[in-house]
């Protein structure tokens, strides 16, 4: 199974680390905390809601940071991003996304030590992939495949314990936690 690329914006209100940024159509962004979108590497998606609120995604590799914009239009080519910084302390997560950008900046791609891989992403990750065989029909045994492989399955689907068995239910059981409200816990780092 490869990797999968997708843009997935949050409400500022439901993800901590959602940065504020005001948008100025300028030359040049000379001040620290001012940045040129145009001049970023990587990926960029742009949702503008019905109330005209732009939100930014910046991607690069399998990493992202998400912003908030008002003012100008952030697709302008010389849109020049100003942060709101001030009250930042060193554990505040919006600052975490600043030091992020900063890096991208820098470096040319994120800092991989600013990104800390979650304990749980495995599970996270077959967690949604369960869920999604499971709303779609799937047998326990198909989505087993998608998350070990044939092989494996063929070797255990019938082990006298049934621990991959229990794996996968266990996996579609905090899928479905994690769509009836389970992700809100997950986003405020709990």
């Amino acid at each position: 199974m490869g990797a999968v690329n997708i843009d997935a914006f949050w409400r500022r209100d439901a993800c901590p680390f959602v940065l504020h940024a005001t948008v100025r159509r300028e030359r040049q962004a000379a001040a620290e905390d001012r940045l040129r979108l145009a001049d970023l590497p990587g990926h960029k998606s742009v949702l503008i809601t019905a109330d005209g609120v732009q939100h930014v995604l910046i991607r690069e590799r399998y990493r992202a940071v998400q912003l908030v914009c008002d003012g100008d239009s952030v697709l302008d080519p010389d849109a020049v991003l100003t942060f709101h910084t001030h009250g930042f302390r060193v554990g505040d997560r919006p600052a975490l996304t600043y030091r992020r950008l900063r890096s991208l900046r820098r470096r040319l791609r994120f800092a991989p030590s600013l990104f800390k891989s979650a304990p749980r992403a495995r599970h996270l990750r077959n967690a949604l992939i369960a869920l999604d065989g499971d709303l779609a029909g799937l047998s326990q045994r198909q989505i087993g495949i998608r998350l070990y492989g044939e092989a494996l399955v063929s070797e255990q689907w019938v082990d006298a314990n049934a621990r991959l068995r229990l794996r996968v239910r266990n996996a579609i059981k905090r899928g479905r936690a994690l769509m009836t409200g389970d992700y809100r816990k997950l986003l405020s780092g709990q």
